[in-house]
């Protein structure tokens, strides 16, 4: 008997929001302050993509 992960659920909404945006929007939920979101981009290398949908941003690295 095999084991798999159900494939993950993702909202149409969060396809819409940008690179930048969806850290913004988890991070108010937890009370992150916004002017982090930088911080956590620069590292991952999604800096430069900040304001490119996340949905386009995440299809190229497939």
């Amino acid at each position: 008997m095999s084991c798999r992960a159900a494939p993950a659920r993702v909202s149409p909404f969060l396809g819409k929001l940008t690179a930048r945006e969806r850290p913004e929007t988890f991070g108010a939920r937890y009370g992150t302050d916004p002017s982090r979101v930088d911080e956590i981009l620069e590292p991952v290398g999604l800096a430069d993509t900040a304001g490119t949908p996340a949905a386009k941003v995440f299809r190229r690295e497939r």
